[in-house]
Order: structure tokens, then C-alpha cells, then sequence
């Protein structure tokens, strides 16, 4: 924490030594406009003098009645008048130093004092402690890791409501195999942020290996209630399938298990799952998982499309059922990046319900959007494959952006 008010204490250093170093300047600066000043009215002077010779000279030289130039010479010295009075309006006046330094001790201090009262109403300052807090309890726990135990419970005990006290507390308490303290920790974050379907489903897991991996009453209770709120949780849908598979129903593990990876958030997840379920599979007679299915597309535009688009358009790349519009899965890029190659997995799907790992056949396509819409509209340019690609495995695509859209698609 004292880090951060030395940062600001040498924030404010800063900007006093700014306004300081004005201070300092000024002197130097006022006596050069003092002489620009001096030097222009000498020049208006002289500018007037020849002026006015060249007047008496023509004027002597019979070239200028006296009207004219009577006329002429009060024009000269109304011109030099009003550039006198134009230099005197502009005229600099000193100011003691002393004035001036008082006032820079008036401006820090009003700058300290206003930065501090608005940080105390509108800053995070006890959000700022906690961080703080935590990173000297994890340097701590590096070299003693019993001492950063005892230090985070202390820490949570003085400050309940800290959800991030209580998720590092959690975390360790799983890592330790401590799993009811665990539960108990996730409890607390439930209480602060809610019974979010992911809480439930760590907080059921951790009182499953905490009530010897057995589905007692409370952990079926927080799965029944993560999945009602979520049917796709990963989590809960993969405990179920542990449960499953710990009792031999090997069919109903590969249900849940599959329907947990279809909505996997991480690839360790995935690459977990995709085991468990081919060493299912297997086991009851089906054919394994194929590897992944990826399209590696090359996107590049052809030149009369490079002359009609604009470099921040926006360019969607996607590969969607022959039959439906939606995509399965989407990239976007600006004109700006092309030519360059992107791969189209199921790390970009729209919906875990529709992954282009769950596709027979797609169509790969690239748009340049001149609105930005990911909606075909009349005036966008196009390019893709003419016919459906089969999904198998990670195949390479090159798409040539040639085609101006003439009418609405939809129409």
C-alpha cells in the first residue's frame, strides 16, 4: 500500500516542479517580450519617418497637391497611432516572484487536498488495500506457505466481505485436499456474489470429494440447482459423469460427459473430456472422437473489391451450415489485416449448442461489412466456397474476397 502513495506522493512532485519551472522561466521570458516590444514600436518609428519623407518628397516635387497631401500624412500618422496603441494594449507587467511562488504553494496544495478528498469518495480504497494485501500475503506464502495460510484467514476474518479474500482462501484450502474449508470458502462467495451457476457447481465438487465421493444430499441439492439455472454447466455436468463412472453406468457417464464438452470453457477441460469419453466409447462398442475440427482460412481481397472498401471496414470470416444462416463459427478482422490466414474451430462458436465440431458439412465465407453488421446487407463484398466443405479434421481454405453483394441476400 505504501507503494501506491509514494507513487502519487511523486505524481504531485511532478507537477509542482512543472508549475516551478514556469515560475522560474518567467523573468526571462518577460524581458524577451519587453525587447520584441521595444523593437517593434522602433520599427513603426522608422517605417513612419521614411513614409513621411517620401510624402514631402512628392509633394515638393509638385507630384501632390497640398489636399492630397494633407490627406496622405494624416493616414500615416493615424496608421502609426493606432500600431502604438495596438503594442501599448499588448504591453507586459511584472509580477513579484513572491506572488508567483505563493501561488504555485496554492496550487499543490489545493491539488494534494482535492486528490485525496475525491479519492476518498470515489476511489476504491479499500478495494486497493485488499490487492495489496494479497500480493504480500502470496509473496509471503512462497517462502512459508503455513504463514500465508494463517495470515488469509486472519485477513477474512477482519474483512468478511471480501469476495477475492475468500476465492484465494478456497483455491488453497482445494489444493490442500481440505476440501470442506473449501466448500465453506466458496459458501462466502456465494453469499457475496451470488448463487452464480459456476459457484454451485466448485461448491458442489468440493463437498463431493469432502463427503467421500459420494452424491449425498447437499451436493446433489447445489448440482439440481447450478444445472436448473445453466443445463449446460460444464462442472456440474462433469461431476455427474465422475459419479456415473465411479458406480460402472458407463452409459450414463458418456452422456454426461459429452454434454459437458460440448460446453467445455477451457482447453484442459476439453482435452480432459475428450479422453473420458473416447475411453467410453470404446469401452461400450462406438467409434472415438475424431480430432478437432478446424478450417485454417486464407482471406485476401481481390483489387477491384481493395478499390470499393474502406481500410477500417469490418471483415467476418465464418463457416455455418449449408442450410441455416446462423454461424457456427466466427472470426473478425478489419481490411486493414488482409491478407492474413485465421482458423475457424470451436473456440469460435456462437453458442455451445452449435460448435462447428458438430457440423457435417459447411460453408466457409468472408465478408467485408460496410456498416459493420455481421447481417448481409446489399453493398458488402463477399467471397467463399461455392459448395459445402465435409468437417473432417483441420483443413486449409484459401477465400478470394470478389463478390459485390447487389441485393439483400434475405430477399
Amino acid at each position: 500500500m505504501s507503494s501506491l502513495w509514494i507513487g502519487l506522493s511523486l505524481l504531485v512532485v511532478m507537477a509542482v516542479l512543472v508549475l516551478l519551472l514556469a515560475v522560474w522561466r518567467w523573468p526571462r521570458l518577460q524581458q524577451r517580450l519587453i525587447s520584441e516590444h521595444k523593437a517593434r514600436n522602433a520599427e513603426n518609428v522608422r517605417l513612419f519617418q521614411q513614409k513621411l519623407a517620401a510624402l514631402e518628397q512628392a509633394h515638393a516635387a509638385g507630384e501632390l497637391d497640398a489636399p492630397a497631401y494633407q490627406q496622405q500624412r494624416h493616414e500615416l500618422e493615424d496608421s502609426l497611432l493606432a500600431d502604438t496603441e495596438q503594442e501599448a494594449a499588448a504591453e507586459w507587467r511584472s509580477g513579484s516572484n513572491k506572488t508567483a511562488m505563493m501561488g504555485v504553494v496554492v496550487v499543490a496544495l489545493s491539488m494534494i487536498l482535492g486528490a485525496a478528498g475525491l479519492y476518498r469518495h470515489w476511489g476504491g480504497a479499500d478495494e486497493v488495500a485488499a490487492y495489496f494485501t494479497h500480493q504480500q500475503l502470496v509473496a509471503e506464502g512462497q517462502q512459508d506457505f503455513g504463514k500465508l495460510l494463517k495470515r488469509l484467514e486472519q485477513t477474512v476474518e477482519e474483512h468478511p466481505d471480501d469476495p477475492q479474500g475468500w476465492s484465494l482462501l478456497a483455491r488453497i484450502y482445494l489444493d490442500m485436499g481440505r476440501y470442506e474449508q473449501g466448500g465453506q470458502a466458496l459458501e462466502q462467495i456465494m453469499r457475496l456474489q451470488g448463487r452464480q451457476p459456476v459457484f454451485l457447481a466448485q461448491t458442489a465438487q468440493a463437498y463431493y470429494f469432502a463427503d467421500q465421493r459420494q452424491m449425498s444430499s447437499r451436493v446433489k441439492t447445489l448440482i439440481d440447482e447450478a444445472l436448473e439455472a445453466n443445463p449446460s454447466q460444464s462442472q456440474a455436468l462433469s461431476l455427474l459423469g465422475m459419479h456415473a463412472y465411479q458406480s460402472e453406468q458407463w452409459a450414463s457417464a458418456l452422456d454426461y460427459w459429452e454434454r459437458a464438452l460440448a460446453s467445455a470453457q477451457s482447453p484442459e477441460a476439453e482435452k480432459a473430456l475428450t479422453e473420458g469419453v473416447n475411453e467410453l466409447r470404446i469401452r461400450l462398442g462406438q467409434a472415438p472422437l475424431q480430432a478437432q475440427a478446424s478450417f485454417a482460412v486464407k482471406v485476401d481481397l481481390s483489387n477491384r473489391a481493395r478499390m470499393a472498401v474502406s481500410e477500417d471496414d469490418v471483415v467476418y470470416v465464418l463457416a455455418r451450415r449449408p442450410d441455416l444462416p446462423m454461424p457456427l463459427a466466427v472470426a473478425r478482422l478489419k481490411v486493414s489485416d488482409l491478407p492474413t490466414t485465421v482458423v475457424l474451430d470451436d473456440g469460435q462458436a456462437m453458442s455451445p449448442q452449435a460448435r462447428l465440431s458438430q457440423a457435417e458439412q459447411v460453408l466457409v465465407q468472408a465478408r467485408v461489412s460496410r456498416h459493420g453488421d455481421p447481417k448481409a446487407q446489399p453493398g458488402d463484398w463477399q467471397g467463399g466456397s461455392d459448395t459445402p466443405l465435409a468437417v473432417d479434421g483441420r483443413q486449409e481454405v484459401n477465400i478470394v474476397i470478389d463478390q459485390r453483394l447487389e441485393t439483400d441476400p434475405a430477399s
